[in-house]
């Protein structure tokens, strides 16, 4: 097969002259060497890099929420009124069951006991509370890096890991997943309140019917029309592009030549690098951030 790896005229040539043993001893060479570079590259510390882009994007809008409330810490509440003022066909599913902005919108200015404009205008300058969406505040202001989630929160995320890879068996926490786990956990404050904002028992069941089938057929496609050695490329895209364009794809007849455009699109990105450097440039960081010596007063 020929190498995605070897892609200029010189290196084919190089490549075209070796016997045919020589050739799979290069090809696997370098191949081993893309995918050491590769799970170096995405090496995940946190469940924050297994969230989808949607759902990685909500998590953040959550937390300017929680700025413009003047709030140290995250709470579930805030992540729920994020999910309805998002722009996606998940909001457009949440909204047909009876989930909307505007309910969530009064329940926490009623909660939080906030003004609809003297809040805001100390961030944004004299807008009207929730005038726009979280996107127009996205882009004017920076988020603050001391607010961190709340115990909840982190509980909500652990789940939704856990759900992701044993339910699921994927290791992508999609919007729909992250969603699912938050309705499911009916005891929690957030799966009262869906609970509660639903029209009907019935609505809850059906919504989460549709999610489990929405995660259903993603994960069907992926299994059915993705070789095995091309799985890791599919889930990485997943991870990548909005939740929507991904749909989309896996919808249409391009779906395993998508795949492999992504694929050969990165190993030739990753070719480039050297992982050398890379691994001498980290060494050095983590010296320089860990070898602060300190010295007694005392002789």
């Amino acid at each position: 097969m020929t190498t995605l790896i070897l892609n200029n005229q010189n290196k084919s040539k190089f490549f075209e002259n070796l016997d045919k043993k020589k050739q799979i001893q290069l090809e696997k060479r370098n191949r081993f060497h893309i995918y050491t570079m590769l799970d170096y590259s995405l090496s995940a510390v946190s469940y924050f890099d297994f969230f989808s882009r949607n759902a990685f994007e909500i998590v953040l809008r959550t937390k300017l929420l929680a700025q413009i409330f003047e709030k140290e810490k995250v709470s579930c509440d805030f992540l729920l009124f994020t999910f309805l003022d998002s722009n996606n066909e998940l909001t457009t599913i949440l909204d047909e069951y009876g989930l909307k902005k505007s309910i969530i919108n009064k329940y926490l200015i009623s909660s939080y006991n906030v003004s609809k404009k003297t809040l805001p205008e100390k961030i944004f300058g004299p807008i009207p509370f929730f005038a726009h969406s979280l996107l127009y505040y996205f882009n004017k202001t920076e988020l603050d890096i001391k607010i961190s989630f709340s115990h909840d929160m982190n509980l909500l995320f652990e789940k939704a890991a856990e759900n992701a890879i044993s339910r699921f068996k994927t290791p992508v926490i999609t919007s729909e997943i992250l969603f699912l786990t938050m309705m499911e956990d009916k005891k929690s404050k957030i799966g009262k309140l869906i609970l509660l904002f639903l029209p009907s028992s019935l609505d809850w069941y059906l919504l989460r019917y549709k999610l489990l089938k929405i995660i259903h057929h993603q994960e069907t496609k992926i299994r059915n029309d993705i070789k095995k050695s091309e799985k890791y490329f599919a889930y990485l895209l997943k991870t990548q592009i909005p939740e929507d364009y991904f749909t989309h794809l896996i919808d249409s007849n391009y779906f395993p030549l998508g795949i492999l455009y992504f694929r050969a699109f990165i190993i030739n990105r990753l070719f480039s690098c050297n992982l050398y450097q890379i691994l001498d440039s980290d060494i050095n960081k983590s010296i320089q951030k860990t070898s602060t010596r300190m010295y007694s007063s005392e002789i």
